[in-house]
Parts: C-alpha cells; structure tokens; sequence
C-alpha cells in the first residue's frame, strides 16, 4: 500500500462495499454518527459486524461510539484552532476559546500523535508539521495549481474577507462571495433561461 494515495479514495456507500469483500479490515471514524446518519442501517451495522477493528473519533458518546474498540476522544469547535471549509467551497479560519475537557484532544493533535506510532511516516509526512497553521501551509502547498487551490490563502486574509471560496491564488486572490458572481452574465436571468430553472414555494 502507498503511504501516500495518488487516486480518489471511495465514496462512503463504496467503504461499505469494500468491508464487505473484506477489503477494508479497520475503520476510523471521524466526526460522524453514520449509526443514526446512514440511510441503509441495517447494511451498515451488518458490515461493521465484519471489521477487525473499528476506531471512532467524536467529541460525543454517539451510538457508533459505543460499539467500536477505540475511541478517541475530540475536542469541540470552540477547543480547537484551525481551518474548516464547508459544502459551498468556502474556508474559515476558527479561533480557539478554550482547552479542550478532560483528556479530549484536537483533531490536529490526534493525528500527530498517532503518526508516531509508524515508523518513517512521522519523520516523512508530519516532522515539520506542529501546529494547525504548519498542517495548513501543507494544504497550500500541495493544492496550489488544482481545481481545490488554496495556496493564495492565509489566516490573516481569511479573517479579513470573513471566509475565502477557492479557488484562491495568484490569478485569484480573492475569490468573491458566491452571491456576487453573475450566473448568466451576458443578459439578465429570466424564469425560461436555459441555463437555470426557477422554481417557487408557498
């Protein structure tokens, strides 16, 4: 296996599938409660039957927390610094408030630490990496040039714009909000516009 993929990873219905040719032995699950969020639970809770080992990482005793063999526990929003990017390409920059609860760690922090345990791929990919802002210069760095770009990013512009769409660099260096941009910019948009369709609700 690759220490760093170079395909598309699967879907999650395909993660399923792959559990269940015996592809896929360990799960780790991040931030999700797939046994309350999936839509096929009984597929799902008959797969997960099937792993080896399944690690699930929240910040709550969710129900698929109850049922795996690891469980790290995360850190909430307000514990923990870093970049989120949300459904609409959109990257914010959060702040932290205050220490994590308990033993409860970052998601950043989890990860670091649990590279350790492997060795070559700690001193290959996470040596130079000690804070959230080192793991999103990374990010800068190897998506600069691609449909995702966001090497014309910073904390402080982040913060200036109140939230950046990528792509964002040199050719774009700030990317506009999504309601400034025209859909159709060569004549106005009527109902019978071929390239949308309006539709209304009462």
């Amino acid at each position: 296996m690759d220490l760093v993929p170079t395909k598309r990873g699967y879907a999650y219905p395909q993660i399923i599938d792959a559990i269940n040719r015996g592809e896929i032995k360990a799960l780790w699950v991040v931030a999700t409660n797939p046994l309350v969020s999936y839509p096929d639970q009984n597929g799902l809770r008959e797969a997960l039957k099937k792993l080896d080992l399944l690690v699930v990482q929240d910040a709550f005793m969710s129900d698929t927390t109850q049922i795996a063999d690891v469980v790290f526990a995360a850190a909430t929003w307000s514990e923990k610094e870093g970049c989120y990017t949300n459904s609409e390409r959109r990257c914010n920059y959060a702040k932290k408030a205050i220490e994590p609860l308990g033993e409860s760690k970052a998601d950043f922090d989890i990860v670091k630490t649990f590279s350790k345990y492997f060795d070559g791929a700690h001193e290959m990919l996470f040596e130079h990496i000690n804070e959230p802002r080192d793991a999103f210069e990374e990010i800068k760095r190897v998506s600069k040039g691609r449909l995702c770009d966001y090497s014309g990013m910073s904390y402080e512009l982040i913060e200036e714009l109140g939230g950046i769409q990528w792509p964002c660099n040199e050719k774009r260096p700030k990317a506009p909000n999504v309601s400034t941009l025209k859909i159709c910019p060569a004549r106005p948009l009527t109902a019978k516009h071929s390239c949308c369709r309006l539709t209304g609700y009462r």
